[in-house]
């Protein structure tokens, strides 16, 4: 298995299950009692890494839109003066470590329901009961 790449089963295409596999036979294994013995499908993929950055822009204007009424709203508003894109990004990057550390501290494991990379597709037969 390659680097970010798991092993996944499914029987439907649409809803893939992590298998606890390291390898294509361990996916295999796992997929066989998932699924009682039915056919199903396995792959390697990877998820859509999920991006904790927020815009600092629209955080600014949620923190003026909730001290509005002690803000002059003829004046400057919030700040006297705008923060620079500089200052934002900053703001940006902050915010999206903290969260980061929150979701850690807490072991939050937050994923991406779509695969960034699918590949090695294959259909798995069903078992047949051997004759006696």
């Amino acid at each position: 298995m390659s680097s970010g790449f798991e092993w996944y089963v499914t029987q439907d295409e649409e809803r893939w299950t992590l298998a606890d596999a390291a390898t294509r036979e361990d996916a295999i294994a796992f997929g066989r009692v998932e699924f009682n013995g039915k056919g199903f499908m396995i792959c390697e993929a990877s998820k859509i890494p999920l991006d904790f950055h927020l815009n600092a822009d629209w955080i600014l204007d949620r923190l003026e839109q909730s001290n509005e009424e002690a803000t002059d709203q003829e004046g400057d508003g919030l700040f006297m003066n705008k923060p620079t894109v500089a200052q934002q990004n900053e703001l940006d990057n902050i915010i999206a470590a903290q969260i980061e550390a929150w979701a850690e501290r807490r072991n939050l494991r937050p994923t991406s329901f779509m695969f960034a990379e699918q590949r090695g597709e294959e259909t798995i037969p069903e078992l047949q009961d051997e004759a006696p």
